[in-house]
């Protein structure tokens, strides 16, 4: 369809089961529709369990974001034991034919600029290569995911045993040494399905046009330098971060900190609350704590400095929105 430069850019978010994954996603989308014009279009995957949590955060959001459920998928075949990575990789799967009906009317009625999905939303690529339509890929974790996702398909060739077994850490450009044992869970079992996938999903990642992180410069400048310098036969990746929902009510919600008020018998072996307290209250105001208290202070300087309008995350995202703004004009 031929599109006229009278309508806005449009963008088309897919993300895959999980709430970490759809915050970021909706922190995203209403930055770009705040500071950037666009609209937005959430497309939903969902296998039949209960939808309200994630209904009621969409349905808070700027008229500029709409929200499209697709037909529940089945997984009664599936094994009992079968790892959640896997169900939720599955859910786009099977999503596939909804997907590319809801993208078509999408791309006949807007100017669709983008599909933005998260770290398992790779089966998602070939209906935008259909469409011609540039593909996206936001990491909600941090950067250094980003630099060990690029590496794994190697990592995979070059090592038969599991991870865990490694004699020595994994160094990753810019990134401190890792131990094989303290790599994410479905990579701890190369046999299971989730690893298959996880494997699928990573060496699609070159494809995208582009990556967005949920992470900032001064939070990871050895990782941003190294994927910075290590570009090649890589999509670009822009760090702009942090992307986090901010609750309304500051306080604390007193219902779910009861955990915190247990009482305790100081005769059946548990450590006491006073104990703990005594502990707490050492961490907080012995030389640790003040280190620890000045190092967050730090980090949260520096988050709020990332996104203020001069901010590198602020700079960051506007290069995408002007890249995303020049296509199907």
């Amino acid at each position: 369809m031929e599109h006229t430069g009278e309508k806005p850019p449009h963008i088309a978010i897919v993300p895959t089961p999980g709430m970490g994954h759809l915050i970021p996603l909706v922190e995203l989308a209403n930055r770009l529709v705040l500071h950037h014009h666009f609209f937005v279009t959430f497309i939903i995957t969902t296998d039949g369990s209960p939808m309200k949590p994630q209904k009621s955060i969409l349905e808070a959001l700027p008229d500029a974001i709409s929200s499209i459920f697709l037909p529940p998928v089945s997984f009664d075949d599936l094994p009992e034991d079968v790892k959640i990575e896997t169900r939720i990789v599955l859910s786009l799967e099977r999503s596939l034919h909804p997907l590319r009906d809801t993208f078509k009317v999408l791309v006949e009625s807007t100017r669709l600029v983008a599909l933005v999905v998260d770290v398992f939303g790779m089966d998602a690529f070939d209906v935008a290569e259909e469409f011609n339509v540039p593909f996206y890929i936001l990491f909600t974790t941090n950067a250094m995911v980003v630099s060990l996702s690029f590496y794994l398909p190697e990592l995979d060739e070059s090592f038969s045993c599991e991870y865990r077994d490694m004699p020595e850490p994994l160094k990753l450009p810019g990134c401190v040494p890792v131990h094989g044992i303290d790599l994410p869970d479905p990579m701890q079992h190369r046999k299971n399905e989730a690893y298959k996938r996880l494997i699928f999903c990573a060496k699609r990642y070159s494809l995208a046009a582009g990556i967005l992180v949920n992470s900032f410069i001064d939070l990871e400048p050895g990782v941003y330098k190294a994927l910075k310098e290590g570009r090649e036969g890589k999509p670009q990746v822009f760090f702009v971060g942090p992307l986090i929902h901010s609750s309304s009510d500051g306080g604390v919600d007193e219902s779910k900190s009861e955990c915190l008020r247990v009482k305790v018998d100081d005769n059946n072996g548990l450590v006491g609350r006073k104990d703990i307290a005594s502990y707490a209250r050492g961490l907080i105001e012995g030389q640790e704590g003040k280190l620890l208290k000045s190092k967050m202070k730090e980090l949260k300087d520096a988050a709020e400095k990332a996104l203020s309008i001069d901010g590198s995350s602020t700079k960051s995202l506007a290069e995408v929105a002007q890249i995303l703004q020049r296509h199907n004009k």
